[in-house]
């Protein structure tokens, strides 16, 4: 007979945001000195019958029939993010699991909080883009076409911007469906094959690669690169195998794909500064202050200046892409407005000028 705590094929692998869950409780666990079966089982109760849940569940019950947490967690392969497994798995071994699984959630909290605060910086923009949108649909269906009735009983001369209004408006009142479909079908299409076509990692991939907010992303996957390799190397792992693990933790394609690379020269004997010295996805900084740091300072707590610093230049390239596309989407609709109501008004106020003259 297998083992009473053999692989079970029907347990639900967790998404990367659960993984995270399930690590940040282990953390608090550790941290709080109680034992892991009783704190996973009380985790399981809490959530009720989640993913995480079942898996907290699981976890407990192997722990209790004698398997340690490495040798439950390596069972579990396929079905909880590799990158956070060996975090827990370097986190027991290590003997700090609560200080290193706290630090690991923290440094990923931060980097999300950056991504979070973006989105909500641009998505007040964005809705102001919409609004107006429809505001002027209204006003070029609706409005417009009162005013050519205006113009048409006064016999009134029209100027270039008002002959552009009103095809605006017939075009918008005489083909809205084909408008709409040709404005709303290319988004529809894009939005199908960034799910079904691409796999999280070439999103990813795709939106490092996009002006103004690449560079946040790639700047954020670094520092998190540099602070997850720092824990890795705190906990002990051959830095070999700490490296790819670390921009694993990233999803960064590029980075992944580096690290790899990266790997192979270490085991080749060339030091992490030289390695990383040849790879263009790292900045040329990198590079210099890890080779100070392998000198003789404290490598790890390189790693971890150098995050800060990358962060830092995210949350200032982020800051500074609110505040154009935000100020770039007011100016645009004060546009059109001044436009529209100068298009709309100009030919009135001929005529009020010529009937006062």
């Amino acid at each position: 007979m297998g083992k009473p705590w053999a692989r079970n094929p029907d347990l639900p692998g967790l998404t990367e945001e659960e993984a995270l869950l399930l690590t940040r409780q282990v953390a608090d666990l550790a941290a709080s000195g109680l034992p892991l079966p009783e704190g996973l089982r009380a985790l399981a109760s809490e959530l009720n019958d989640g993913r995480v849940s079942v898996m907290a569940r699981d976890l407990a019950d192997r722990m209790e029939r004698g398997q340690s947490l490495p040798d439950a967690l390596n069972d579990l392969e396929g079905r909880i993010p590799v990158f956070l497994r060996e975090v827990l798995i370097a986190g027991v071994r290590s003997g700090h699991i609560g200080a290193l699984l706290g630090e690991f959630v923290d440094h990923t909290r931060v980097a999300r909080d950056l991504k979070r605060g973006l989105f909500l910086a641009l998505l007040y923009p964005a809705l102001l883009v919409v609004a107006f949108s429809l505001f002027f649909l209204l006003v070029y269906a609706l409005l417009v076409p009162q005013f050519v009735a205006i113009f048409r009983d006064f016999n009134l001369p029209l100027p270039a911007l008002t002959q552009l209004l009103i095809r605006t408006s017939d075009t918008l009142r005489l083909a809205l469906p084909e408008v709409t479909l040709w404005t709303i079908a290319p988004l529809v299409v894009l939005g199908l094959a960034w799910r079904l076509l691409l796999d999280d990692r070439s999103r990813r991939w795709v939106v490092c690669h996009v002006p103004l907010i690449g560079p946040i992303w790639h700047w954020s996957a670094l520092a998190r690169f540099c602070h997850y390799l720092g824990l890795m190397i705190d906990a002990e792992l051959p830095l070999e195998s700490a490296v790819p693990l670390a921009a694993d933790a990233t999803a960064d394609a590029e980075l992944v794909a580096s690290s790899r690379w990266v790997a192979r020269e270490l085991q080749g004997g060339r030091s992490l500064a030289a390695a990383i010295a040849r790879v263009p996805v790292f900045p040329d900084g990198v590079s210099r202050l890890l080779s100070w740091a392998e000198g003789g300072h404290k490598l790890s707590s390189s790693l971890h200046l150098v995050a800060e610093m990358l962060m830092a230049r995210a949350r200032g390239r982020a800051s500074f892409v609110a505040a154009v596309v935000a100020v770039f989407v007011v100016v645009m609709v004060l546009w059109a407005v001044s436009l529209t109501v100068v298009g709309l008004f100009l030919p009135l106020i001929q005529l009020i000028s010529k009937l006062s003259g």
